[in-house]
């Protein structure tokens, strides 16, 4: 994990990495940009190298660019990657659904005020810090405008809008995006080793997010996504228990994975062409699927998953909508 590991975000690493060349590192930063863009990684990555005890110019592989970056083999490097190293603290909500507690922030609180362990600095990360309860970020506000020397924090957020305006005017902002399907495809097939038509599907499954990319190739996510798929071409009641969770924001994302199915449907029905398609390692089933199915039903099933994701969002029941939404599947 370090500067060049990372996938897009080019104009992010390269203002963090000046920072600390220059020596004009904030002590407070906001990275703002969607869920599973990568935030959270890329903090990691200038934490480790703000503590890397060997800073170095380290060679870009493949270009021979020599460029500042973490060794990834002195201890302070080693510890960070296993969440490990005693000066650097993550905060993040507890649960699904959860909130960050203001105990949480004022052991935050407390921690800054103290000596490193083992370093000359301290570090703190707080991950989605929209999550914060009111009086957490209440809080959290003294901290921000009084850091000790030596103290660097990071906050996180896909909606900045509730953060407080005198939070984020006392924080550096770097802006993240979505990344290109390609990026995203390429990245997986050479450092996951993923085959193509799986790491294609999986970065038009990620919308330009590579840590959702990253995800959705994990062993559990593709046997979720293959129950999910055989669920649409076999419906039953179990099926209703593949899409459900606890979390109304996963249970959501079930809800598009299946809505893609049958939009990939439609498509090849539209234009017979197979390379317009998501699920490509399907390709075959959906060519036999869309011999099935007309073009007013195709149409009429993908609003409602899209009506069903509204729905539970809004805080609907979720067994209800669900229950709802399996008697309009194919049988």
């Amino acid at each position: 994990m370090a500067f060049k590991n990372i996938v897009g975000h080019r104009l992010a690493g390269e203002l963090l990495r000046g920072a600390i060349c220059s020596g004009r590192v904030a002590s407070s930063y906001v990275f703002v940009g969607p869920d599973g863009v990568g935030k959270s990684f890329v903090a990691k990555t200038f934490i480790k190298a703000l503590f890397c005890k060997n800073f170095l110019s380290a060679s870009l592989p493949n270009t021979g660019v020599v460029e500042d970056d973490s060794c990834d083999n002195c201890i302070s490097c080693k510890k960070i990657d296993k969440n490990n190293h005693p000066d650097v603290m993550m905060v993040y909500s507890q649960g699904k659904g959860e909130q960050i507690k203001i105990d949480q922030i004022r052991e935050v609180s407390r921690k800054v005020q103290l000596k490193p362990f083992e370093s000359d600095k301290k570090a703190f990360i707080i991950l989605d810090a929209d999550d914060m309860k009111e009086e957490a970020a209440h809080a959290f506000l003294k901290t921000l405008e009084e850091p000790p020397a030596g103290s660097f924090i990071i906050l996180t957020t896909s909606l900045p809008q509730r953060l407080s305006r005198t939070i984020l005017s006392r924080c550096q902002k770097i802006r993240f995006g979505f990344i290109s399907e390609t990026l995203i495809s390429d990245r997986l097939q050479k450092h996951l080793y993923i085959d193509k038509e799986l790491a294609e599907t999986l970065a038009h499954m990620s919308d330009g997010r590579y840590g959702l990319a990253v995800s959705l190739a994990q062993t559990e996510m593709q046997e979720l996504r293959l129950k999910i798929i055989e669920g649409l071409k076999n419906p039953s009641l179990s099926f209703i228990n593949v899409l459900s969770d606890q979390s109304r924001e996963i249970t959501c994302q079930r809800l598009e994975w299946a809505g893609m199915w049958f939009r990939d449907i439609l498509v090849y029905k539209l234009t017979s062409d197979k390379n317009k398609l998501i699920y490509l390692d399907y390709k075959d089933d959906i060519v036999r699927q869309a011999e099935r199915f007309n073009i007013d039903f195709l149409q009429n099933i993908i609003n409602s998953f899209l009506t069903a994701r509204i729905k539970i969002k809004s805080y609907v029941n979720t067994d209800l909508v669900l229950g709802n939404l399996l008697t309009q599947l194919p049988i």
